[in-house]
This record gives C-alpha cells, structure tokens and sequence, in this order.
C-alpha cells in the first residue's frame, strides 16, 4: 500500500494541473454538446398568430376558417385570444400538404 501511496505522489504540481485542464476542457465540450441538443419546450396549445404561420396564411383567414368549421375545434377562448390543441393543427398542416383528410381508424 505505502508504494502506490508513493507512486501516485510523484506526480508533480505541473502534471497535476494539465490533468485538470484537460478534464475540464472535456466536460465543457461535452456541456456544450448536450446543451447543443436540447430544444425549447414547445407550449402544447398555440394561438391565432401561431397557427397562421403554421398554416401559412395571414390571420384574418385562421378566424375566419376558425368561423366556418375547417380549423380543429378550440380548446380555449380566454379574455377573447382562441388558443388550439398544437398536435391538432399540426395535423391540419399535414392533411393540407397531403391534399385530404386523414382516414378515419377501422
């Protein structure tokens, strides 16, 4: 035991701290690599001006869509602002791109 106690004392001070460094150096790159990987949260309703985007059109025409039934039910209309399930719209974009309406489960 007393020689492996030796051993690693002779390491020198200068050693010691490239050693350090060079873990460091590789827990911050492997800090920005995670942080690199992660994604904001996305909210899981949208609003009016989100769902225009989404759909590529202006607003006016999510409302009035919104008004005639061809838009995903609300799930919200708190203090006026129309708030839609976000899976439900993203639905919506890929039966627009697609150029129909999804079948319906057997």
């Amino acid at each position: 035991m007393g020689a492996t106690l030796e051993a690693t004392v002779t390491l020198t001070l200068s050693e010691l701290q490239t050693m350090l460094d060079e873990r460091d150096a590789r827990f911050e790159q492997m800090l920005r690599d995670v942080i690199g990987e992660l994604k904001p949260a996305k909210s899981l309703t949208v609003g009016t001006g989100e769902v225009a985007r989404m759909l590529d059109v202006c607003t006016r025409t999510v409302l009035r869509e919104n008004i005639s039934g061809k838009l995903p039910k609300t799930i919200s209309k708190e203090g006026g602002n129309l708030k839609w399930n976000r899976a439900d719209i993203e639905r919506e974009v890929l039966v627009r791109k697609k150029g129909g309406r999804p079948r319906k489960a057997a």
